[in-house]
């Protein structure tokens, strides 16, 4: 397991998303930086030709196959410009995953529900989502998420320095909710990887 946080900057129109560099396997540590992703989407016109790019930011918790299928040996489905972006999700991002993952023999098949034994935060422009281990998305309202091994944790850091050390930068809560984390549970390391990710403010 790993720790991942997004946490939104709504005074500054950017989201925070963090990241340990842990993983583990049974009794195996290990260190990989495949857990912060960017991937970039085509959008396409209603000729299937390409308009525009759109990059879709993930951050993982969960076994290390994921990151380095997503980043390396996934092909990204192109999303239609005039498509929501949730049925993008439940309609051509997600199950083209799925099929992969299942043809690979990378995902449980438990009475015909997928399990990857992993969930992800997502951003993409000014919203996060919430993919679980079931591949059931959930589309936040509050400001921050927190996925992973010593959730509890991070959120009782998150919500301390957010209500009580108002002096501090947004990167430096998150940073200071995964230190936490790595210093309390042996699932999480003390070394995050962060990035800051800018957006325009729609209505």
């Amino acid at each position: 397991m790993t720790i991942a946080i997004a946490l939104k900057d709504l005074k500054n129109n950017q989201i925070i998303l963090g990241v340990d560099k842990q993983a583990t396997c049974g009794q195996i540590i290990h260190k990989t930086k495949d857990k912060l992703i960017e991937l970039s989407i085509d959008v396409i016109d209603g000729y299937g030709e390409t308009v525009d790019t759109e990059i879709l930011h993930i951050a993982l918790s969960g076994n290390l196959y994921l990151g380095s299928f997503l980043s390396h040996g996934f092909i990204i489905p192109p999303l239609d410009e005039q498509q929501n972006f949730m049925d993008y999700l439940y309609h051509d991002f997600l199950p083209s995953l799925k099929q992969i993952l299942q043809e690979d023999n990378l995902i449980a098949i438990d009475n015909n529900v997928s399990d990857m034994e992993s969930s992800f935060i997502m951003v993409f422009k000014d919203q996060i989502y919430n993919v679980n281990y079931r591949f059931g998305i959930d589309v936040l309202e509050q400001d921050y998420i927190v996925i992973g091994s010593g959730t509890q944790m991070a959120i009782g850091s998150l919500y301390t320095n957010l209500n009580y050390h108002t002096d501090i930068s947004y990167k430096e809560i998150v940073k200071q909710a995964i230190e936490t984390c790595g210093e309390n549970t042996i699932y999480c390391d003390s070394n995050p990887v962060i990035k800051t990710i800018k957006y325009i403010k729609t209505m």
